[in-house]
């Protein structure tokens, strides 16, 4: 009788290839949410500006994150 190979539970996928929906602007102290903008070249330029003018306005530091 052979032995058979073990099964894993799960698979393990690489973090890049994992889809995403919006980019969306976030304190990065608080986590407060400024805003949410779509899954484009222009939204990751919109969400970028937005973050700067943000963290210009709030005196907190702002980042853009993929949701």
């Amino acid at each position: 009788m052979k032995k058979q190979a073990k099964k894993t539970k799960r698979q393990l996928k690489s973090p890049a290839r994992k889809a995403f929906s919006f980019y969306q602007v976030v304190s990065s102290s608080s986590r407060f949410n400024f805003g949410a903008f779509p899954a484009s070249k222009e939204g990751l330029g919109l969400a970028r500006e937005w973050a700067e003018q943000m963290s210009q306005e709030t005196g907190e530091k702002c980042v853009v994150k993929r949701k």
